[in-house]
This record gives C-alpha cells, sequence and structure tokens, in this order.
C-alpha cells in the first residue's frame, strides 16, 4: 500500500513511523566533529541527531541535520537525555555516546530488529551472548528506545542499572539483535 500511496504523491513509510533521532550528549565543552560525522553516516541515516552542549559551545558550524540544544554540563544524564529526546518528534531515539564510534551499521541493524520485535528498548547485549532474544537488560549506549520512555524516565548512559530496571517495573521490554 505505501507503493501505491507514493505513486499517488504521498510519503508513507512501508512499516510504521520508524524514524529515529540519534541523541547525545557532549560530556566535553566541544563535541569532537568525528562523533557527529560517524552519526550522520550511519547506513540508516538517522531522522535528526540531536546533541546536548554547553551553552555558547555551538559556536561553530553545526552540520546539517544536527539540533544542538544548551545544557548544563554538571545537570543529571538522565534528565539531560530526556530533556534531548523531547526536543524531537520521531517516535524512537538512539542512546549515543561521544566517547564511542559506532559501526556505520549500527543504527541500520537496530532498525531491522524493530521491524520484528515488539521491545521497547533494543540494544547490544550485556554479556557474551549472541542470540537475538528478549533479554531484562542492553548496554546502556547506543540502544534504540521508544522517545516517549526517555521523555518521561530519562535514560542514563552511565548507570544502566536504576534506569532500566525502572522502565523493566513499569513494564518496558529489552530486546537484543545479539553481536
Amino acid at each position: 500500500l505505501s507503493q501505491v500511496a507514493v505513486l499517488a504523491g504521498y510519503d508513507i513509510a512501508p512499516y510504521e513511523d520508524e524514524r529515529v533521532a540519534v541523541l547525545v550528549v557532549a560530556d566535553e565543552d566541544e563535541m569532537p566533529a568525528s562523533v557527529v560525522d560517524n552519526l550522520i553516516a550511519q547506513s540508516e541515516a538517522p531522522h535528526d541527531v540531536v546533541v546536548g552542549v554547553a551553552p555558547g559551545a555551538a559556536s561553530g558550524r553545526v552540520p546539517d541535520g544536527v539540533t544542538m540544544v544548551a545544557q548544563k554540563p554538571d545537570g543529571d544524564r538522565a534528565q539531560r537525555f530526556a530533556d534531548l529526546a523531547a526536543s524531537t518528534d520521531a517516535p524512537w531515539v538512539l542512546i549515543a555516546d561521544s566517547a564511542h564510534t559506532y559501526r556505520l551499521d549500527h543504527l541500520a541493524d537496530l532498525a531491522v530488529a524493530r521491524r520484528w520485535t515488539s521491545a521497547d528498548v533494543i540494544g547490544a547485549p550485556t554479556g557474551s551472548d549472541s542470540a537475538h532474544r528478549y533479554v531484562s537488560r542492553v548496554q546502556p549506549h547506543g540502544a534504540l528506545v521508544r522517545r516517549d520512555l526517555v521523555v518521561e524516565h530519562g535514560w542514563d548512559d552511565s548507570a544502566s542499572d536504576p534506569t532500566q530496571a525502572r522502565l523493566a517495573a513499569l513494564g518496558a521490554t529489552f530486546y537484543t539483535p545479539g553481536r
């Protein structure tokens, strides 16, 4: 049906709304350009890249598709991610860590897994397990999470247990496509 809609002039995704915004909390005064470049270059392009930076840090050229949001650098990480998630309308967010680079197909792998699972959080396993399956938690950074969960409850990518335990207690489900 989506192909028929395209022929009729409507832009309708073949699946549900799959837009993903990548969220990054800058740990330094300046976000390294290589981090942003790596996120923009993903084989499945994100809808938006939202970067939380210290006020005044976004004084240079900002790449297309990147939104800089001024945040207190010493603020609570979970709240900083909640604020970034609230600034986008994409239904999914990828929690990216400014200290990591991701394989160019990282987002695509998670997006494919999202199509055949009803999980609320999709990410790398916490151990050495490489099976596709539902789990009790995932690696906190590089995870694909329903935006409304992050807006309401935050996401602490440096201390995953409290955030993920709280979400699981509320009924959120976690899935890993393995390594």
